[in-house]
């Protein structure tokens, strides 16, 4: 499995975090030079939004890792947003524009 320390996924925008936590993700992923194919299970049915929230924003602080926190209100905009989405995301459907970040409150 891809590591955490160090990788994009982690450290980059949030709401690829959070997106992958919540819904899952599979296929062929590249980090640090690497390619790995797994799988990553969904949780975002398991936990509410404060404990997603402090499982990301752990991961995104430890082992070396010194990315912002985030908050429940930002993996509740991302929960509302994603509602309809039922399988996991692979690497390509997170780098696109429209799946990056947190979205607005509009």
């Amino acid at each position: 499995f891809p590591p955490l320390a160090g990788s994009d996924h982690v450290t980059g925008d949030p709401g690829t975090l959070v997106r992958i936590i919540m819904n899952g993700m599979s296929g062929p992923v590249e980090v640090k030079g690497y390619t790995y194919n797994g799988v990553m299970p969904p949780w975002g049915a398991a936990l509410k939004d404060d404990e997603i929230a402090a499982l990301a924003t752990y991961i995104r602080s430890s082992w070396g890792n010194q990315a912002s926190a985030i908050s429940a209100e930002d993996v509740a905009k991302v929960r509302a947003a994603t509602k309809d989405r039922k399988q996991p995301w692979t690497a390509e459907e997170l780098k696109k524009d429209e799946n990056k970040g947190i979205p607005s409150a509009d």
